[in-house]
């Protein structure tokens, strides 16, 4: 299987990014591709992009969650400071950047007020959580060594409610967080194992 794993540039710290989408949306990171699913490495600024199937045509403009390693330095070390310093773990993004026909070749998101979903948002460590969380992220958000995610258990944080993507079809994917080391000079590393569900 290919999966596309994305490394941000390093000659972007001092520039403020609102989210993975928008890193790559400014092509502030690259992709590489890696048929190895048993143990993911991430370092700092490393996304993993999980989808059904790649669309090379529709590329980012498509529904997907991504992976992040999240740690309270560089571009998050500010805003990090006031909900969670120190804090190191995965942060699950999920994507919905389609384009709609249906409404003037818009996203179908509520960010047109055309659609139904949102563009981008948390999946947090809590499956009690519900799609329209309105509480800070904190450190318990982040997904740890020994978690693990799939689409059943955290259904609740997606629209349908259903177990499946916005637009019905099976994710495909779960994953385990199998480590998350932090070194003694801070650089955090985490190993992620994917499992193929369908």
């Amino acid at each position: 299987y290919d999966i596309p794993v994305f490394d941000e540039l390093k000659d972007i710290e001092d520039i403020a990014h609102p989210n993975e989408l928008s890193k790559k949306l400014s092509k502030y990171v690259r992709t590489a591709e890696t048929g190895n699913l048993e143990d993911l490495s991430l370092k700092k600024g490393d996304i993993i992009l999980l989808t059904p199937s790649w669309d090379s045509e529709k590329q980012i403009f498509d529904e997907y969650l991504l992976i992040e390693l999240f740690t309270a330095t560089g571009l998050n070390q500010y805003d990090a400071s006031f909900y969670m310093p120190n804090a190191v773990g995965i942060r699950l993004w999920h994507v919905n950047a389609k384009v709609d026909e249906d409404t003037g070749y818009h996203y179908n998101t509520n960010n047109s007020q055309d659609g139904n979903y949102d563009l981008v948002h948390f999946i947090r460590n809590d499956p009690a959580c519900e799609y329209k969380s309105l509480k800070a992220l904190n450190q318990e958000d982040l997904f740890n060594e020994g978690d693990s995610f799939d689409m059943q258990t955290y259904k609740s944080q997606f629209y349908n409610a259903d177990g499946k993507l916005d637009d019905g079809t099976d994710l495909g994917w779960n994953f385990v967080v199998t480590d998350i080391t932090t070194d003694t000079y801070g650089n955090a590393t985490a190993t992620i194992k994917l499992i193929k569900s369908n």
